[in-house]
């Protein structure tokens, strides 16, 4: 460990700004560090790298727009600016510096970020991280809007929905908001034979005789729908 440095903070920050306890792989993150010296040491100039086995960091990405606080006591906050690896701080006692790193994590699994004093490779603290996988894709139909509100006053929306590819399990990803609006009471979707549709949770369901269709068949349909909304 080091003589001279003490970890105060290792946090994750989402694009919000706010902290993240369980990242996800392949989403941006500001990594936010804090240190200071031990205490009684006299003020001197100190510098820090950070490590992280696995991940990316995007060592071109600033962002000066965004505000970053830490809770340090009586001390005063010195902002060491972004990525500030080998980039020299001058401490006082009774000062911390801060910096601000972008990392993205390629995979699942647990990520230990090290923080550690450039003078003589030592570390001066750690934090582990268990990043989940990302979810996956949306798997999306076509959609065409062909009419809006044809139900006269009743809010509604006629589309054209149509697909050709390979079925997802648990159905196409179809979003009230992909058809133009937050939510929607039901759909009334024509048939295409040899297929029937049913749409619930935000999800087109495919069906043909023997029931849903099965996770990975190949499909292609073309067919309309009405939208009613409430």
């Amino acid at each position: 460990m080091s003589d001279s440095l003490q970890i105060l903070s290792i946090a994750l920050v989402d694009e919000e700004g706010m902290s993240v306890s369980a990242p996800v792989a392949s989403v941006w993150y500001n990594v936010d560090a804090g240190w200071c010296l031990l205490p009684a040491l006299p003020a001197q100039t100190v510098s820090v790298s950070l490590f992280c086995a696995g991940a990316m960091f995007d060592a071109l990405y600033s962002d000066p727009s965004l505000s970053h606080t830490l809770s340090t006591g009586g001390r005063t906050s010195i902002d060491a600016g972004w990525s500030p690896d080998d980039v020299p701080v001058y401490l006082s006692p009774w000062d911390a510096a801060l910096g601000f790193w972008r990392v993205q994590f390629p995979a699942a699994g647990t990520f230990t970020f090290v923080l550690t004093d450039n003078s003589d490779a030592s570390e001066i603290g750690e934090a582990a991280f268990v990043v989940a996988a990302a979810p996956p894709s949306p798997t999306l139909p076509h959609v065409e809007v062909l009419k809006v509100n044809p139900l006269n006053r009743q809010i509604s929306m006629l589309i054209r929905l149509s697909f050709s590819g390979t079925y997802p399990n648990g159905g196409l990803d179809l979003p009230g908001t992909y058809i133009g609006r937050e939510s929607y009471l039901f759909a009334d979707i024509n048939v295409a034979p040899p297929y029937q549709f049913s749409w619930e949770a935000g999800k087109l369901k495919v069906y043909d005789a023997l029931g849903e269709l099965a996770a990975d068949a190949s499909v292609t349909f073309s067919t309309t729908a009405i939208f009613i909304g409430p």
